[in-house]
């Protein structure tokens, strides 16, 4: 429970079609800030100052937007300036009390004021640096109807002024059915002396709030009511809010987050404000072009908050990967914070891959069975994995009719697929009984446990090596042969990998003739993008996922990432 609230409304330029101000090079132009009491929700506090922008113009969308202009902050101060007039009045006023910062939302906090402090150099406080917040549009959310709710700043502000005075003439009608049940002509001389305390209490209270006006108007300058429009707004919703003991209990606790993230060696980030349909292979090139290389990506299904989860495959490279916080994906500055192990453990059931790419799939395209890849139509047999084409319409054929409903019966909505995480060539498991992970063929020890990659699985990887050493040796000298016009004279080790792999066809045909019906029959898989990969059950969360698309609407309310 907080001591004190501070409640900020912040403006930065911004421009309508990113021509002129990206969203990573946004710059703060005005900063407002009151302080409340917590247990009495009163005002102690009110200021407001405009900031100078140095590398981007306000645009007239921005002045639409906030009713700022540049002859508003011409003679302004710095970003330094107004941070350290913030810093100065929590430390004059807060102390060492326990405070909550509280927003409309807490984008401006988490995401801008940092990101700019980065990149001009500016030191800032650690509460601000991963400040605690409380965003008052979820807050209302929580006690408002959800029909017809809207969760603007003037809806907010007329619903709880309806409120307000409702509820204020509900008091009043029963303080007056109160007073008529002990009315009595000894208790109507009494009420006479009570009604003129409260009298007087009023008065001196009007007196209080009269004197309390004219201290914060001095700390204004004439012009500061286009800031502090918003910021009384905003507390004109924190007062009315405050009174229901069920609300402003979890805020958004960054120092905890990263906390819990640092006492973890947590390798996973959580990323919001993610543009729309955003892909693996988009999310993998962003990390890249700053420096990081996650191994897998996870989203939420059916999630419309843009939500997702970046995994590393070190603690440390997920800490340096914090520094991308605000940097712009597409047409949208990115947040990402610390998560942890247990977020992901907890929402299991929701998440889902992203895409691989915007690809759509072309009519005769076939989805390997056996490692989940996407073929074109003219390939025989999988590019990854090598599964013959003809294998593969037959496994989808027998999955279908073991799938079919038979009359009366209802379908089942899902199948869950049979197979698990599908292995690429020279993948391979640890040996370890109460590990088994499932590792990359460059992995040469285990990822989870530590053990050593086993011997066997690099043996055969050479024979393999091998045997497709031969093969591509008599196809050069069938090539040489036939351009001099000689005959072909095979050696005995020439031939030999070419009548192994007839019987290796062969053995596979009689396989089919004797199993025409696969015991392992493939999930059907909905064509989403051009890479199709099957669901399988359990997670790993530390391999990167190559399956089709899968932003919690907040991470986890217990560990207050949302």
């Amino acid at each position: 429970m907080s001591d004190v609230y501070v409640v900020v409304s912040a403006a930065t330029t911004c421009d309508e079609t990113n021509s002129y101000v990206p969203p990573d090079s946004t710059e703060l132009i005005s900063l407002s800030w009151a302080i409340v009491d917590a247990s009495t929700l009163q005002q102690v506090a009110k200021n407001h100052t405009f900031v100078r922008p140095t590398n981007t113009p306000i645009t007239p969308w921005c002045t639409q937007k906030y009713g700022i202009s540049w002859e508003h902050v011409r003679n302004a101060g710095t970003f330094r300036d107004a941070v350290g007039k913030l810093e100065a009045a929590v430390a004059e006023h807060v102390g060492e009390k326990e405070f909550s910062f509280v927003s409309y939302d807490g984008f401006p906090l988490r995401v801008h004021i940092p990101r700019e402090a980065r990149d001009k150099s500016v030191e800032l406080a650690g509460w601000l640096r991963q400040p605690r917040v409380f965003e008052l549009r979820r807050e209302f959310a929580r006690v408002a109807p959800a029909e017809g709710r809207g969760d603007s700043l003037a809806e907010m502000v007329a619903a709880v002024e309806r409120e307000r005075e409702t509820r204020e003439e509900r008091e009043e009608k029963e303080t007056e059915k109160k007073d008529e049940e002990k009315e009595t002509e000894k208790e109507k001389d009494e009420k006479g002396e009570k009604d003129e305390k409260v009298v007087e209490k009023v008065s001196e209270t009007s007196k209080e709030e009269s004197k309390r006006k004219e201290e914060t108007k001095g700390e204004t300058k004439e012009g500061d009511s286009v800031g502090l429009g918003a910021l009384e707004s905003l507390t004109t919703v924190l007062l009315e809010l405050a009174r229901n003991p069920a609300l402003f209990t979890a805020p958004y606790d960054l120092a905890e987050d990263l906390l819990i993230f640092k006492k973890e060696q947590s390798k996973i980030l959580n990323l919001k404000n993610l543009p729309p349909d955003t892909t693996q292979s988009e999310l993998e090139s962003w990390f890249t072009q700053f420096g990081g290389r996650p191994i897998a990506f996870w989203t939420v299904k059916g999630d419309t908050h843009n939500l997702g989860f970046a995994v590393f495959a070190t603690h440390e490279e997920a800490t340096e990967a914090l520094s991308m916080n605000g940097r712009v994906l597409g047409d949208r500055a990115i947040e990402v914070q610390p998560s942890s192990t247990s977020v992901l453990d907890r929402a299991s059931q929701l998440l889902t891959p992203f895409p691989v790419s915007k690809n759509r799939p072309r009519p005769g395209d076939w989805t390997c069975p056996s490692c989940g890849f996407s073929n074109f139509q003219r390939r025989t047999a999988c590019f990854r994995c090598s599964f013959p084409a003809t294998s593969a319409v037959t496994v989808v054929e027998n999955y279908r009719n073991n799938t079919q409903p038979s009359p009366g019966t209802k379908p089942s909505p899902s199948t869950p697929y049979k197979y698990n995480v599908p292995f690429r060539a020279g993948d391979w498991k640890c040996t370890n009984e109460a590990c088994q992970y499932h590792n990359f063929a460059k992995n040469i020890t285990c990822l989870k446990c530590g053990g050593n990659k086993p011997s066997n699985v690099n043996n055969h990887m050479m024979n393999m090596n091998n045997q497709y050493s031969s093969v591509n040796s008599t196809a050069a000298a069938i090539a040489a042969a036939t351009a001099s016009g000689q005959p072909l004279n095979f050696s005995n080790n020439m031939q030999m990998p070419i009548v192994s792999m007839q019987q290796q066809l062969q053995q596979l045909h009689q396989n089919q003739n004797q199993n025409p019906q696969n015991p392992q029959n493939p999930q059907n898989q909905g064509h989403q993008n051009h890479q199709h990969y099957p669901r399988f059950k359990s997670y790993d969360y530390y391999r990167s996922p190559s399956v089709e698309q899968f932003s919690l609407a907040e991470q986890v309310n217990g560990m207050s990432l949302q």
